[in-house]
């Protein structure tokens, strides 16, 4: 998976086990600060003229208010610094990379692209642009974007960082390793580049190889999220899920916002069974990503641990409103309705529609099609049980129906006898 995707999780969620997942980076690039719009020192490019001085001075200012997390005003700061020079690429740049922060990707593509189509030789917005467009499942645009941010400026290590996050979720590792190797050389000591070549060696199985970039990624770069949370991940194969945790929490540490990281310590507490604190870590992608379906199915199967049904319910139905044809959430309420409220022909329904739904996931299909056979097994026994129990009913009617009618007719026999003849005298006269 691109880890520069928005995508949420590698895995499936069933029944009442959560997995981790790899996949949601969300460390962006630094917002810039410089002033101009010429490109790193390696670059070829011919430098365009400064920006005004005016529209140099908001940008400062922006870049402050960014600093001190005020996102919307450090947007106004860049949106004046564009208006007063037109032709400011990095103020653009800007602008769409607080856009992207506050998850408005929308507006981020729209001000990446200005930065390269109104700022001269600003490479980096097509980059970003088509970076965006990559998280909006968009891959033609996001290669178009590519190729012109490359015709600007074909040194630009984000160009090739790009190219192999799109390598990576089309899972073309040779051409992911090809396009880091061409970013290193422009910048050895981007930890975006050890990010992705962590991320491609992991899921070609290389986990030691994956450690070590990784390792050598984080001595550049300590406070690289999506480091801490791939070697999380390989701990997670290694079966350490002490250490694995320990670093799901460092990616935390240093981004609060990354999304994969919460998704991650959420299933590990889901599986230690600490139900709180799972739904706690999927309410923090939800309060950024609402329509994030994965956590909004993980946070109904947290609920249905701590014992609110309704609540889960009303989680899967959610899910389904928003994907109807997603057959995890199918997959769960029948578990719900199976296991917890006991609406046995509602759970074979929803199973039914798990595998009409799931053509690739064989163990969801597996598991679904043995509890439809499970199912109708407990169905078939209770209905057993319950001829069962009324046969013995009607017979245990049927004897107590023919005992009163004996008694009844022992009792009218016995009204309807004669009354005995009176005895005669003997002889004696007794």
């Amino acid at each position: 998976m691109n880890p520069y995707m928005w995508n949420t999780l590698l895995c499936m969620i069933v029944s009442c086990t959560l997995l981790a997942c790899g996949g949601s980076q969300q460390t962006l690039d630094p917002i810039s600060t410089r002033n101009s719009d010429s490109g790193d020192a390696f670059s070829e490019v011919k430098k365009p003229p400064p920006p005004k001085p005016s529209a140099s001075k908001l940008f400062k200012q922006g870049v402050k208010k960014y600093s001190q997390r005020q996102y919307e005003q450090a947007i106004k700061k860049f949106q004046a610094a564009v208006d007063e020079d037109p032709q400011f690429g990095a103020a653009y740049f800007n602008a769409g990379r607080v856009f992207e922060e506050l998850g408005r990707l929308d507006e981020a593509a729209k001000y990446y692209r200005q930065a390269s189509e109104k700022g001269k030789n600003f490479s980096e917005g097509y980059a970003n642009f088509g970076r965006i467009k990559l998280l909006m499942n968009q891959p033609e645009e996001a290669r178009i974007a590519f190729d012109k941010a490359r015709e600007r400026d074909q040194f630009s290590p984000e160009v090739h960082l790009n190219e192999a996050a799109d390598a990576l979720s089309r899972k073309d590792y040779k051409g992911a390793r090809k396009s880091i190797r061409a970013s290193l050389k422009g910048n050895d000591r981007n930890p975006k580049a050890y990010g992705i070549l962590a991320r491609v060696y992991f899921e070609e199985g290389r986990y030691e190889l994956a450690k070590l970039v990784c390792n050598t990624g984080l001595e550049i770069a300590k406070d690289y999220a999506d480091l801490y949370n791939t070697r999380g991940l390989i701990f997670l194969k290694e079966q350490d899920l002490r250490t694995a945790l320990q670093n799901f929490k460092l990616a935390l540490k240093y981004n609060p916002q990354f999304m994969a990281a919460h998704m991650n310590i959420g299933a590990i507490t889901f599986n230690y069974r600490d139900y709180d604190a799972s739904l706690s870590h999927f309410d923090a992608v939800l309060a950024k990503e609402p329509k994030n379906i994965v956590a909004l199915l993980s946070r109904a199967v947290s609920l249905r641990g701590l014992g609110r049904l309704a609540d889960a319910e009303a989680g899967y139905r959610d899910v389904l409103k928003l994907n109807p044809q997603y057959a995890p959430a199918h997959f769960n309420l029948g578990v719900l309705k199976q296991e917890h409220m006991d609406k046995l022909e509602d759970a074979i329904a929803h199973y039914q529609k798990a595998l009409e739904f799931e053509r690739a996931d064989t163990k969801l299909r597996s598991d679904a099609a043995s509890r439809i056979k499970a199912v109708r097994e407990q169905i078939q026994d209770r209905r057993d049980m319950e001829e069962a129990d009324r046969q013995e009913r009607e017979e245990e009617a049927r004897m107590k129906a023919e005992e009163a009618a004996r008694e009844a007719e022992a009792k009218k026999a016995k009204q309807n006898a004669p009354d005995a003849a009176p005895k005669t005298p003997d002889s004696k006269g007794k």
